[in-house]
């Protein structure tokens, strides 16, 4: 690689994802077909990128909250280690790439809320948060404000959707919307039942013209490294727990944090894992890749703030590792 692995993959504005994309096109063009899913409700262009030739159809999916640009940055570098046949910043050859590509289809969506992250870079050096925020109360209800205002304004939770009336109220404060929220008060990740976004909406006839055997939307939060799947019957769990453990693992080889156990994502059925599983019957999952901060707990023990320090290296890593091992899992049951 002619840059180090932060360099050429971090890519935390929408701004340097278009830089870094429209270089990997022009490299490895040949491999990876480029295409605008839609436009958001701003006017940006929402990319959607294709590899693979396989009839069994993956969708990957990033950055659903504007804070969290592990997904934008680790499927930016699984896109390019795929092309190469190589893992990413190493020059190491990965040969199961060709097999992967022969028997799937991929769809990447490393950016799905542009102007989110736009925001929030805007106001978090790197998009890092843990080299700007300490783990304290102040820092973490300062954080907090940035990605879920106007959640703590108006008094209330997260919503799938901010009514057009709370959004008036909220823009005569003059401050930013949350990162977690669209340009438009729309929490993307809950709004799979509602169709508010045009991301969601477009997301969704893709998937009905490419009905996936696979789902992974890639989130960051606040502790360890784990793989939540989409409640479904016995059956299915056993699969979806089966299939996660391999992601899992995978990322225990490699000698990075994972919690080993897949749990249960719930969402009233709002969440995009849920929307794929009870439409298509796929393993579908949100993969939440630790982004290098601790939520401060005031009953947490200092002896219990012990999460292993998360550099940016180690995110881009996680996604990779994680997915080539969930791919490669997929493929073979072919």
């Amino acid at each position: 690689m002619p840059q180090d692995l932060v360099q050429r993959y971090w890519v935390h504005t929408p701004e340097l994802f278009d830089e870094r994309m429209d270089e990997i096109l022009r490299l490895h063009g040949r491999a990876i077909d480029s295409f605008e899913l839609c436009r958001n409700n701003a006017g940006d262009a929402v990319r959607g990128f294709r590899m693979g030739r396989g009839k069994r159809h993956v969708f990957l999916l990033g950055r659903e909250h504007g804070h969290e640009p592990v997904g934008t940055c680790g499927l930016t570098a699984l896109m390019e280690g795929l092309a190469t046949g190589s893992v990413p910043g190493s020059g190491r050859p990965y040969p199961d790439a060709a097999n992967l590509l022969d028997r799937l289809t991929l769809h990447l969506f490393p950016l799905t809320n542009v102007d989110g992250a736009r925001r929030f870079a805007a106001q978090v050096p790197d998009s890092f948060p843990g080299t700007f925020f300490k783990y304290c109360k102040e820092d973490s209800d300062r954080y907090r404000a940035i990605h879920s205002e106007p959640g703590d304004f108006l008094k209330h939770e997260r919503p799938p959707h901010f009514s057009d009336e709370e959004m008036a109220r909220w823009r005569k404060t003059g401050r930013p919307i949350g990162s977690l929220f669209t340009e438009d008060g729309v929490e993307m990740w809950l709004d799979w039942k509602c169709e508010k976004s045009p991301q969601v909406r477009a997301l969704k006839r893709a998937m009905r013209e490419s009905p996936p055997v696979l789902f992974v939307d890639v989130h960051a939060w606040e502790t360890i490294t784990s793989v939540l799947a989409a409640k479904a019957d016995e059956k299915e769990m056993e699969r979806e727990r089966r299939l996660g453990s391999v992601l899992c693992d995978a990322l225990a080889e490699a000698s990075l944090p994972v919690n080993k156990v897949v749990t249960e994502v719930g969402g009233d059925g709002n969440t995009s894992p849920e929307w794929v599983n009870s439409t298509f019957g796929a393993a579908a999952y949100l993969f939440e890749v630790h982004n290098g901060y601790l939520w401060f707990k005031p009953d947490r023990k200092p002896e219990d703030v012990r999460l292993p320090v998360v550099t940016k290296e180690q995110i881009i890593l996680t996604v990779w590792y994680g997915l080539t091992a969930l791919l490669g899992a997929v493929a073979s049951e072919e």
